[in-house]
């Protein structure tokens, strides 16, 4: 269970990407960074791909991810884990009886 807290970042936020192969199973390592303009900190996601064209559809599905307001952990959280980290808002207002299985 991820414990990164999920969040959305402003619309415009530049998404920077960079590939880099590497000598490993899964050579082609890519990357994305931003600079979060509230904490002004760097965040960045990577993946690793067996071919380039394999990283770079994964970038431009990251940039049109971010295009929509989404932030790239997000984009690439699992369901099990988004839902993990919005529960609690997810469920508010809810009787307590409709919450238990």
């Amino acid at each position: 269970m991820s414990t990164d807290r999920i969040h959305v970042i402003p619309l415009g936020v530049e998404i920077r990407s960079d590939i880099e192969e590497r000598d490993r199973a899964k050579p082609f390592r890519a990357r994305v960074r931003w600079t979060d303009p509230a904490t002004k900190s760097r965040p960045s996601k990577s993946e690793s791909f067996d071919t380039r064209d394999e990283a770079e559809n994964w970038v431009e599905r990251i940039k049109a991810a971010a295009a929509r307001n989404v932030d790239p952990k997000t984009a690439t959280s699992t369901l099990e884990d988004y839902g993990t980290a919005n529960r609690d808002a997810a469920m508010r207002g809810l009787e307590p009886k409709t919450l238990d299985p």
